[in-house]
């Protein structure tokens, strides 16, 4: 038995796409880099056709909705 078979698909497909990214970026600066990773979700909203208010405020929506860390909610 291969130890690849231990490796749950999500992980895998996970890595290939982190893989993808990589390759589509090592050769960008850090700016350019998140221009292209905004760009990509960008076309991902209009494709299904999601909406947020602003990135600041998607990722304060995100903190503000988790329970405090070591609550039993």
């Amino acid at each position: 038995m291969n130890n690849r078979d231990n490796i749950p698909v999500d992980l895998r497909e996970t890595w290939a796409w982190k893989h993808v990214v990589y390759e589509e970026t090592k050769a960008l600066d850090t700016v350019a880099t998140l221009r292209n990773i905004h760009a990509g979700a960008a076309a991902i909203r209009e494709t299904y056709g999601l909406r947020v208010k602003s990135p600041t405020d998607a990722s304060g929506m995100v903190a503000e909705e988790s329970p405090k860390y070591g609550s039993e909610k």
